[in-house]
Formats: structure tokens, C-alpha cells, sequence
């Protein structure tokens, strides 16, 4: 099949607009009474860009209310996939399948950004000089219009050939596979960017200055002007072999097994380190055939277990050295590369272990049928990052290795339920499942305190989940001071360098519990009469906790960024009787703000239960008033994104959108007509 699709740029959400300020400010006046629009401080104050370089450059302000008029960004992409299938029949019921699968996508940006735009003219500016003696202004940059380009490509071919093989006879049945695959995705990218461009006659500029070093008109150091081009080029390639099959006795017991062995060039030069053996083996009995049943409410009930290895490689962490070049050092004007990844040739494939054991049932008629499942997981040589030593001159300190083991249990339930199916027909679909993890084993541990806690992230301690919430202990508020205080060596204290510092280790910490959610699910509801019907959807998501934001002083001072908080803070002696929010205090201390950030008053729990969606729906069809043209013709309203029905919390927050900067989806409404002829 083939696809294509087109995107153009229009006007910005507020949460886009980024200012000196790193936000907008909920009161900022994007217009004047008459409609006129006004300009907003980004990058730089007004007042120093009304009065900079005597007026003697472009305008710089910005305008949010015009800006995205004299800018256009334009995405266009295609997608082919071609599949290819030959099946030859070799013997009875021995036959050969080869598949051929080739993907082709090709991604084509454009970004025009006017002379008028508030990014062209920042950049023009930022590289201009003004001589001091004839005071005539030099552009680093010719002024104009900046077009970038950009082009991304996809070629992805998979090669797969297999033996199948059917047989039955008497009371026995037996099926096998085995083949083999190849899979090669080669990834390409380019950029280009072109100065002084105009659209009308399709000429742009000449920019003699991307090796030579000109001079930053604001900082006064000495860099060389962006140049736009970015190349990149990734081909990832898998192997695989494999191989399955089941028997069957007396359509009752069957027995499965596979076994399979991959390979990837993204681990080290060694043979042995890029293949990694699996394999599976499962039984199940279908107890209902059995003589000795006599549920006659319960005519289908399958017992099954199972247990195997799969493996997981992460082509973003290969195990041999890689470099990027990173295109013209300033100071010696020479193009330069870094490293991305450093040689590690024991690095090998994350493993996972997992057993199962299933219940499959199904009532009469299938009015009530589901699935029990419970599972046990290994995981073992886990992906993380490791400490090196900084003496080897390397210029990162940590490279990604196989660095821990966990285990893990739980259990899926899944049901679905005819409860009423008459004139009103009423069906369910429950689904939900308990999940529990715990690290067994971390092999580079740390124990100071800081390295635990903030936000969601792996905390590999052992006996505890892998993702888990920490905190600093809250010994309240200083009465005299409002200063949030902690315990050092379980004394109260308010030496912050030392709380969030080494003075507080693992041992000292609060620990709350799991970051990610333990039982989670879903439920449906459909009710329908006389082609109407109604379906409602829910999701949940419980035994969790998460932190939530606060004041900060440090980012108060440093960017005006506030938080509703502030007008709870501290202001005078017995106010630490009703808030927890410290008071304002200059000069301040980031340790302070940090410790406070951190600590364990700010902990809630992440449970709640969210509408997702209400569809409405008419089939006109079955009150036989559309005419014999339509086979179906259904009218239909659909709600999203409807909110939360309940949380744990009693703040007000959705757990789903805990920063100031994430916004919750905007509920959607859609109204429509479906026809089919």
C-alpha cells in the first residue's frame, strides 16, 4: 500500500510560546485595546532592545499575535510497503512459505521564516557588528528569509522463509514450523539551510563565516555562524532462526514448544556475544472434553502453562565505539567529532524469563467467557548506566552496561459479559492486571541519597520495585523562620548542603513505594435498544505514588517562574501550623529549595479512575428509513479525553499531568454520519 501526508504549521498553542521568561505569564496582554498587537519579551528584555545599538538594528521585538504569519513549516511524507508472498506445497502437508517485505519512507520538511519573523531577525542581529567609527552596521548573516530543508529516509527489507508441516491421524495431531529471517533498516538523514533566501525568484545568499570565527554582537565571543547541514546514516540488521511446533492427543492434550536464536550487529565484534539462544515449552488441557465433566453452565475450560526466554536489544546502545561528527570547532576552525557510544564488548542482550500459567473459560451461549493468567518474571543483564573511571580521559562519565536482575509477578483477568441480551441488549469488557517487580540484584549501587530520589527514574535498590518514589524526611517548618527543616544523623536540622548532600544516604530516606502503577485497567460498557446504543469507557490506574511541584525560589529569581504555592508560603510565626510551603527568603539557597522539592510532604498517591469515552449512536438503518441505497447508515456523537471521575489525591491534580508545563488532552466531541452502500 501506499500513503501520503501533508502537515502545515498555523497558529501556536500558549504553552508554545517561549520567552525570556521560559513562560507566558497567565495576565500578559498579547494586544491593545484597539487590536493593535503588542510585543512580549523573548531572549531579551524590551527595554535593552528598544535602546541596544542606538536603533541602528532590526526591529526585536516579539510579536505572539503575528509571528506565526511570516513563518511556515511544511511536512510531507510517504510510505510504500510492498509484500510479497510465494507458497509451493512440497509433500502432504509439508509446504514452503517465503515472504518478502520492502518498506520505503521519505519524509520532506520546509521551514520558511520570513524577514518579518522574530527568529530571523534574532539571528541577523546576534551576528551583525557596528563599526565604531562610521557606526554602518555589518551582517554576518545577509538579511532576508532562512529556508531550512530537511529529508528523512527509511529503506527496511525483511526476508522470511519457513517450512510448515500439518498432519492428523487417528486421535493425534501435529503441527511444525521452522525458517529463518532477515531484517535490515537503513536510516538516512539530511539538512540544509539557506540564508537571504527569497521565494519569489529562488536565490538566496552566500555565508562566508561557517568556518571563520565572527564576533556575537551580544556576548562578544567569537563563534561561527550556523550553518544548517546535519548528515546522519544508521543501518541496524537482525537474524533470527526459528523453530515450533505442537502436538496434540485426543484433542484434549497438547504439547508446545519453540526455540529460536537471534542475532544483532549492535553488540561487540564477537560471533558469540551478537546471537542469543531462546526457547519456550507449554502445555495446556482442555478439561472440558474430558468424560468426568459435567459443568454443563461452564462448556469450555482450558488449562495451559507455559515458561521460555525471549530477549531484548536496544539499538540505541551498541556495544562498539561510535563517533559523530559535530561539524567546525570554533577555536581551531577544523571540523572535530565526539564520541556517542565507547567499545564494550560485555555488553549482551537483556533476558527475560517468564512463566505462566492460564484458565480460558466460556459460559453457555458465551454469555460470560475470560481469561485468568498468572506469571512469574526473571529479567536478568538489564541495560543501565555505569560509573567509569575518570582517569581514563573519557569525556562522559557513565557508559551503558548490563547492570542489574529483577524479578516480577502478577496477574492478568480479563472478562466479557452478555449481561442482558433481549430487546436491551447490556455488555461488559473488564480488564485488569496486578503487577509487582522487585530488584534482586544492582551491580554499581550507591548509597547517597540525592541519587534516589526526584523524578521518576530507576532506583535500583535491592528488594524494592525498579521504579521507585524516595524522599527526604519533613521535620516541618522552622516557627521563627519558616525555614523547611530535616533530620541529620535523626537530629532536626536545617544544613541543606548536607541533606541533599552526603550526609543523607538510602538508609535515611522515606521510602513511599512504586512510582508506576501496581493494578491497572480498563472497563466497557455498551447498552443498546432498537439501534440506539450508548458504550462508556473507563481506566484505572492504582497503588502508586507520584510527587508534586511547589515553590521554588531558585527558578522565582532566576526565571519568574511561580507557582500557586506562593501565596500559601510562610510570612509569619504560626503559619507553619496550617502550610508546609517555606517562606520567601533572598539571597537564596538552591540546596534549600532542592531539600525542599524532595522531602516527603509533597508525596501523594497517583490512584484514580478516568472517564475515557462516551459514544452515542443511531443506526437509521434499522428503523428502515434509509432506503434500499444504504446498507448502513448510522448517525453517531463520540466524547474523548473526558477527565477524571475520582483520585486518590486530594489536590486537584491529574496524576497523568503532574508539571506545570504538561497539559491534559482537550476533551473532543465529534458528531457524524457513517454510511455504507
Amino acid at each position: 500500500y501506499c500513503t501520503q501526508n501533508k502537515s502545515v504549521s498555523g497558529k501556536p498553542g500558549w504553552n508554545e510560546l517561549s520567552l525570556v521568561t521560559s513562560e507566558v505569564w497567565p495576565y500578559a496582554q498579547l494586544a491593545a485595546d484597539d487590536g493593535t498587537p503588542l510585543p512580549l519579551a523573548k531572549n531579551h528584555r524590551l527595554a535593552f532592545v528598544d535602546t541596544f545599538a542606538a536603533g541602528k538594528l532590526l526591529d526585536w521585538r516579539f510579536y505572539p499575535l503575528d509571528d506565526y504569519k511570516h513563518t511556515r513549516n511544511t511536512t510531507q511524507s510517504q510510505d510504500v510497503l510492498i509484500n510479497l508472498g510465494l507458497q509451493y506445497q512440497l509433500l502432504k502437508g509439508l509446504n514452503i512459505d517465503v515472504k518478502y517485505q520492502y518498506e520505503r519512507q521519505l519524509t520532506d520538511g520546509e521551514g520558511l521564516a520570513t524577514l518579518k519573523s522574530y527568529s530571523t531577525r534574532n539571528m541577523i542581529n546576534t551576528y551583525s557588528s557596528i563599526d565604531p567609527v562610521t557606526g554602518n552596521v555589518r551582517y554576518g548573516i545577509p538579511p532576508g528569509s532562512i529556508l531550512n530543508l530537511s529529508q528523512n529516509k527509511l529503506n527496511a527489507q525483511a526476508l522470511r522463509g519457513q517450512l510448515n508441516y500439518a498432519r492428523q491421524w487417528q486421535r493425534h495431531e501435529l503441527t511444525m514450523i521452522a525458517g529463518g529471517e532477515l531484517r535490515e533498516n537503513h536510516r538516512t538523514s539530511n539538512s540544509s539551510r539557506y540564508y537571504g533566501y527569497d521565494e519569489t525568484k529562488l536565490t538566496y545568499a552566500n555565508v562566508d563565516h561557517f568556518s571563520d570565527n565572527y564576533q556575537n554582537i551580544l556576548t562578544g565571543s567569537r563563534t561561527s555562524a550556523p550553518s544548517g547541514l546535519f548528515l546522519t546514516d544508521i543501518t541496524n540488521r537482525f537474524v533470527s532462526l526459528y523453530a515450533n511446533g505442537a502436538y496434540t492427543f485426543d484433542g484434549k492434550y497438547t504439547l508446545s514448544a519453540s526455540a529460536r536464536r537471534d542475532a544483532s550487529n549492535i553488540f561487540g565484534v564477537a560471533t558469540n556475544d551478537k546471537w542469543k539462544p531462546l526457547w519456550s515449552a507449554g502445555l495446556s488441557w482442555l478439561i472440558s472434553r474430558e468424560s468426568f465433566y459435567g459443568l454443563g453452565w461452564l462448556p469450555y475450560l482450558k488449562l495451559r502453562a507455559t515458561f521460555g526466554y525471549s530477549g531484548n536489544a536496544d539499538p540505541n546502545r551498541p556495544a562498539v565505539t561510535t563517533i559523530r561528527y559535530a561539524g567546525t570547532a570554533p577555536a581551531t576552525n577544523m571540523p572535530y567529532s565526539d564520541y556517542v557510544t565507547y567499545f564494550n564488548p560485555d555488553l549482551t542482550w537483556e533476558t527475560a524469563g517468564q512463566l505462566n500459567f492460564g484458565l480460558d473459560f466460556a459460559s453457555k451461549d458465551h454469555r460470560i467467557s475470560g481469561t485468568i493468567e498468572y506469571y512469574r518474571k526473571n529479567n536478568r543483564n538489564l541495560f543501565g548506566r555505569s560509573a567509569i573511571d575518570y582517569t581514563t580521559g573519557l569525556s562522559r562519565g557513565a557508559v551503558i552496561r548490563n547492570v542489574a536482575h529483577s524479578k516480577g509477578h502478577g496477574v492478568d483477568f480479563q472478562l466479557n459479559a452478555n449481561l442482558i441480551n433481549r430487546i436491551v441488549k447490556w455488555t461488559v469488557q473488564l480488564n485488569t492486571s496486578y503487577n509487582k517487580d522487585k530488584v534482586v540484584e544492582y551491580y554499581v549501587s550507591t548509597d547517597q541519597g540525592s541519587q534516589f530520589v526526584g523524578n521518576v527514574r530507576i532506583n535500583a535498590v535491592n528488594g524494592k520495585p525498579v521504579y521507585s518514589l524516595y524522599s527526604y524526611k519533613w521535620a516541618g517548618l522552622d516557627p521563627q523562620t519558616g525555614d523547611p527543616r530535616g533530620y541529620l544523623n535523626k537530629e532536626i536540622s536545617t544544613d541543606y548542603n548536607e541533606l541533599i548532600g552526603s550526609g543523607t544516604t538510602i538508609q535515611d530516606l522515606v521510602y513511599h513505594g512504586p512510582a508506576l502503577p501496581t493494578v491497572f485497567g480498563s472497563m466497557g460498557n455498551t447498552v443498546s435498544y432498537r439501534g440506539l446504543s450508548l458504550s462508556v469507557g473507563l481506566v484505572y490506574k492504582m497503588g502508586h505514588y507520584f510527587r508534586r511541584e511547589s515553590v521554588n525560589y531558585s527558578f522565582l529569581y532566576q526565571n519568574l517562574n511561580t507557582h500557586g504555592d506562593f501565596s500559601k508560603r510562610w510570612q509569619q510565626p504560626g503559619d507553619e501550623k496550617h502550610t508546609h510551603v517555606p517562606s520567601m527568603r533572598f539571597p537564596n539557597s538552591g540546596a534549600r529549595d532542592g531539600f525542599y522539592s524532595n522531602s516527603e510532604v509533597l508525596v501523594s498517591k497517583a490512584d484514580y479512575i478516568r472517564l475515557q469515552y462516551l459514544n452515542l449512536g443511531f443506526d437509521i438503518t434499522h428503523w428502515g428509513v434509509a432506503g434500499e441505497r444504504f446498507k448502513t447508515l448510522q448517525l453517531y456523537v463520540n466524547a474523548a479525553n473526558l477527565g477524571l471521575l475520582w483520585s486518590a489525591n486530594k489536590h486537584g491534580i491529574d496524576p497523568e499531568y503532574i508539571t506545570r508545563h504538561a497539559i491534559p488532552p482537550s476533551k473532543q466531541i465529534a458528531i457524524g454520519l457513517r454510511a455504507g452502500l
